[in-house]
Formats: C-alpha cells, structure tokens, sequence
C-alpha cells in the first residue's frame, strides 16, 4: 500500500516525468539501433565512450524531433514511435543489405525506392533475425508499451506544449536550414573518405546525414569548375604531340588483322552474364569435373582475363552503365546513380558506345531475361537509341524456366533469333543474363548439380548452396556454348564479348561466406577489406571470341570503365568527341576508380589515387560534371531517337 502511494505520488510530478521520459528516447533509440548495427551489447556501449561527439550529434537531433512530435501530439509513445521506427527502420534495412550484399544502405539506394518490393523479394529468402536483433526489437516494443502506459497515469503540464514546440521548432530550423550542424557533420566525418566508412562508423542515420551534407557542398563545388580546359583537350586530339606530361597509352592495342574474306562490319553481341566468375580460382575447393569448360577452352584460345566490376555481389544495372558510357560511378554526387538521373531526358546527352555503333549503321538491340521493373532501363535505352528493347515478357511462353527465371539458353537463342531476324546490316546486341541471380538456395534448380563438390571446411549445407550456384554457372557455360557454335558457321564476322558483371552472393550467415570459410575473402564485411582484397572480391571474368580476326590480343585486365572503349578500339573504329578524349586523357593512367580502390592501367591496386594520375582523375571528373551535370557542353551527342523520326 505504502509503495503505490509512493508512485501516485511520483506521478503527480508530471513535468519531471515528461522531461525525464523526452530525455531518454533518444538515448534508447540510439543504444538499440547500434546494437542492430554492432550485433554485441559491450561493442555498443564502447562505440558511446568512444564515439561521444556522434552520439552527442544523434542525441540533439532526435531529443529535437520526439520533443516537437510530444509538443503536438502529447503522447510521449508517439514521440518516441516515429523517430524510432524511422531509425530502427533505416538500420534494419542497412544491416541486412550489408549481411546480404556486402554494403550498407547508401544514399543512392533511395533511388530505387519505389522497386522496394521487387528488392524485398530477393532479400526475404536470405534474412534470419540474430539473437541481438530479436533483443533490440524487442526491448524497443517494450519501451514503447511501457511509454504508452506511463502517458496515461501522467497528468498534462499546462503551457509545456507551446514552450516545447517553440523551442523545438527553432532547434530543427537552425538543425536543417542554417550551417551550424551541417558544418559540424562535415567536419565530424572529414576523415572518413566513402559513405560506407561513414555508416560503418557512425551507422545508418548519423552516416547517412553526414554523407547527404558532404554530398552538398561537393555540388557547390563542382558548379564553379570551368571547363575550358575540356574544350582544349577536344582541340588537341587530332594533333600529333600535345603539350603537357599526359601519360601515353602504355598498352595500346595491335592492329587486328581480320582473315582476307572480311569485308563488312562485324556484328557485335555483349553478353553480361549474371554473377559469372571462374569459381575454380576458390582454393580448399575440388570438383569432379570443369564447371566451365566452355569459358576455359574460349580464354585459352582468346583474349580473355579479370574484369573488375564498380560493385559487389549485387548492383547489375550499375555495370551495365559504366560499360556502355565509360562513366565512372564514384565521380557523381553520392546520391545519384547512373540509372537515376533525372529528368529522363537527360540519357539524350549522355555518352554511350551505342553512338559510335549507329556512326557505323549498326542496328541496336538490347535483350533481359528478366522483367523491366529495375533500374529504369527502357527509358534509358530508349534514350541511347537502341532499336529493340526486349524483356521476360517478350521471350516466348515456352522460354525455358530454371532456377525460376529464364534460362540463360534460352536467352542465347533470343540473342540468335534477333540475328536471324536483321533484315541486313550489322547488328550490336547487349544482352545481360538472370538465370544464375541469387539466392542461391539448395532446391533452386529442384536437384542438385551433376557436379560433385568437396571441400573439408564447408557442412554439407554449404556445399549444397555452392553447387546451386555452380549449377547456374554451368547452364550460363553451356548457353555460352550455344552462342559460339553457331556463330563459328556464320559466314559473316561476328564478336562476342562475354564478362560476369560482379561476384555472386554466397552469404551463409550474418556473419560468413562461403568467400569466408574458404580464405578467398577475411571477412563478409566490405568495409574492412584491404586494397588487395577489395580489388580480388571486385573481380570476375571475361573473354571476347570472333570468327573473323587473326591477330588476336593479348590477355589482360579490364574494368566497367574500359571494356567500351578496349572493343571500340579493337573493332578498328575511328573515335571522336568523348571517347577519343576518353581514350587519350583518362584510360593510359586509369583502370577504375571507386571507393577505397583506385586501380591503374597497368594493374596496380592503391587504396587512393597516386600523385601521378591524380591529374587524369581530376580530368575525368571534370568530364563527369559537365556531362551530367553541367548539360554536356563539351562532348556533344547526337542519335536519332526513334521517337523524333
């Protein structure tokens, strides 16, 4: 009895029960969200002693918002819920990301919002709530019912509602629309060179911010670069000797010498084929026979070697961008894609391979296994004048189905049917594969695969989830096949360019991969990858085959940025405007460039850009800005669309 009077008496001092409850939501909201994020109760409160300026920030920016929301609503479960849900939402969403795909939530990903669904159905099959998670939602539904029922034995303060809306109001106001915190967020985070250093320090929500606020200022920037020098490279081109220390190319490509009887244009097909890479190269692991027989005896024979991708086990239309316009993803703002610019019609002034293929009277047809819900493809390829623009839905109803996605054969004979179906003229297809997409479960392809895999560090679990994987691989080996036979007795000169766009998915828990277990990789978590290991897991394969060429060059390495341009230049095309600037200024210094790997025309891997080939890199990214940013002043394009004729 004594006790309960107490607490009645307790709560009739609601003013300290409403500050000391305000007060404590953000504290719980951060302390449950970083133990999402660290998955561990002790690293959580070590990251509060040891990140006390970021967590004061996250502090004043939540005690902000649940004080306006209390002020309005005066509910203190309500300012509690919405920051709340919103926060453990965003870090929800970035931890599994991360577990899945190797990357936290970016700013970029919020271009793709409205395929959220399409996503989630990839994700949900490979999400397993951890103990640690499990906790934090709990502990976060409990605190939310016991404020619940606390706001009802809570008696109203009178005038604590204007009092706090006021003084809340002027603190978002000077939080969101005056530089003080902005300026503190860049400095905070200055020495954290990429986004996911920056989430992988602070989390989701402060990592997020403190990247959208850099992101800004680095537009600000970028608008008062002139870009007179650009139009004096232009101008130097078709000179012999320019002046200056440009880098010549160091690697040139011979002069491909086709058999005497060829004397039209070759057709081109591109085939990206999803999450390919030679799984061989995995030590501790053995198989009974060549998953890939059809890959090696092409690589042997031509030219073939690493093709390092912008991404990591996930992100197909990324690539698909850089190897059609050469573009380096990592020199847009952090919150644009190349999928997701906009307006739309932006794509008429992009740059693309596809302009020096319709130079040459090539009939453009871009193919996908798969529907075209994702990154905005048939207006982009609309846009880069492709001809025929074909998804799932317009393979046939009896296209084959495995894995539960059109086969990857069957996709080689839509590719060959679009050939047979040229009413002359050469043709360039891009095609990009889906049948081996994750995930990667044992029953994917309803049995297991006629290959047998052994290793001594990987369950029978494991190895099932590999053979899935290996399975997909040989059908995409196999459709390979398919492609080269035919057109070995084709008497018209065809190339194929084959290349996996980034490494497979192989999560088999929050924490490991097969990468993992197997020592290919030191751990699932992409942030904590060295420059070596970053370049290794960025890394598959690719080989180019023709029936017509003689001479054939030699293996070496190529990138997102460089493929384009290598084929171009083997194909004996004449290059002008961006792609002879392209090939001139930027690809004898520069293989890729993307955070934390900056990679060499000679193969050499650096964490950032050396001294010597920051000059080509500045170059490119004065390029990138006026291209997309400044409306393309420089590099001109032109395509008749099929729209405008």
């Amino acid at each position: 009895m004594m006790r309960n009077r107490k607490e009645r008496k307790m709560l009739t001092i609601p003013l300290a029960w409403t500050l000391v409850s305000l007060a404590l939501i953000p504290l719980a909201i951060i302390i449950l969200t970083h133990l999402i994020t660290l998955q561990n109760f002790s690293k959580t409160f070590l990251w509060l002693s040891d990140h006390v300026e970021a967590a004061a920030f996250e502090y004043l920016a939540l005690i902000f918002v649940a004080a306006l929301i209390y002020a309005f609503s005066r509910r203190l479960w309500v300012a509690y819920a919405v920051p709340g849900v919103l926060y453990m939402a965003l870090t929800l969403i970035s931890y599994y990301k991360n577990t899945i795909n190797g990357e936290p939530l970016l700013l970029r990903d919020f271009t793709l919002a409205s395929q959220f669904s399409e996503i989630l159905n990839f994700a949900l099959p490979q999400i397993v709530f951890s103990f640690h998670t499990v906790i934090s939602l709990l502990l976060f539904l409990l605190i939310g019912a016991g404020l619940y029922i606390l706001n009802i034995h809570i008696r109203k303060v009178k005038y604590l509602r204007p009092i706090l809306s006021g003084i809340s109001a002027v603190c978002i106001i000077v939080f969101l629309f005056t530089p003080l915190f902005s300026n503190w967020a860049i400095n905070m985070s200055s020495e954290l060179s990429s986004e996911e250093e920056r989430i992988a320090e602070y989390g989701a929500g402060l990592g997020l911010y403190c990247t959208y606020v850099q992101n800004q200022k680095n537009i600000e920037m970028l608008s008062s670069i002139p870009v007179d020098e650009l139009y004096e490279q232009i101008d130097s081109i078709d000179t012999e000797n320019t002046e200056g220390t440009e880098k010549t190319d160091p690697d040139p490509l011979p002069s491909v010498t086709p058999t005497p009887e060829v004397t039209q244009l070759p057709h081109v097909i591109f085939l990206m084929s999803e999450s390919f890479f030679d799984v061989t190269q995995l030590p501790l692991v053995s198989f009974s026979e060549d998953p890939i027989p059809v890959f090696h005896s092409l690589a042997h024979k031509h030219t073939s070697g690493d093709f390092i991708s912008n991404t990591y086990s996930g992100g197909t239309g990324y690539v698909e961008m850089e190897v059609l316009t050469g573009i380096c993803s990592n020199l847009l703002n952090e919150a644009d894609t190349l999928t997701s610019l906009s307006p739309d019609d932006i794509y008429n002034q992009i740059p693309s391979i596809t302009d020096v293929f319709l130079d040459y009277g090539y009939r453009l047809s871009f193919v996908h296994s798969y529907n075209s819900n994702l990154y905005n493809r048939e207006a982009i390829y609309s846009a880069f004048g492709f001809d025929d623009i074909l998804f799932d839905k317009d393979f046939s109803k009896d296209a084959e189905i495995r894995g539960g996605y059109i086969s990857d054969m069957a996709l080689s004979e839509k590719i060959i049917s679009l050939y047979e179906e040229n009413n002359g003229g050469p043709t360039f297809t891009f095609a990009v594969s889906m049948e081996n997409h994750q995930p990667y479960t044992a029953d994917k392809f309803g049995h297991n695969t006629e290959i047998d895999i052994s290793s001594t560090v990987l369950s029978d679990i494991e190895l099932a989830q590999l053979g899935s994987y290996v399975n997909g691989l040989n059908d995409a080996d196999a459709a390979l096949g398919r492609l080269v036979e035919y057109f070995s007795e084709k008497d018209e000169p065809v190339m194929i360019v084959f290349f996996g766009d980034h490494l497979p998915n192989l999560k088999v828990s929050e924490t490991d991969t097969i990468y993992t277990k197997l020592g290919y990789s030191s751990t699932s978590a992409t942030t904590d990858w060295n420059t070596d290991e970053l370049l290794r897991m960025l890394s598959t394969n690719y080989v180019i085959w023709s029936n017509y060429e003689n001479d054939i060059p030699d293996d070496k390495s190529e990138s997102c940025n460089t493929l384009g341009l290598t084929v171009l230049k083997r194909l004996g095309f004449e290059l002008k405007g961006y792609y002879a600037w392209l090939n001139k200024f930027v690809a004898p210094s520069t293989l890729i460039y993307r955070p934390r790997l900056y990679v060499d025309s000679q193969g050499n891997a650096y964490s950032s850009v050396p001294p010597e080939d920051k000059a080509a890199i500045d170059r490119y990214a004065l390029a990138v800005y006026d291209i997309v940013y400044n409306g393309n002043s420089v590099f001109k394009v032109s395509r008749n669309n099929k729209e405008e004729e």
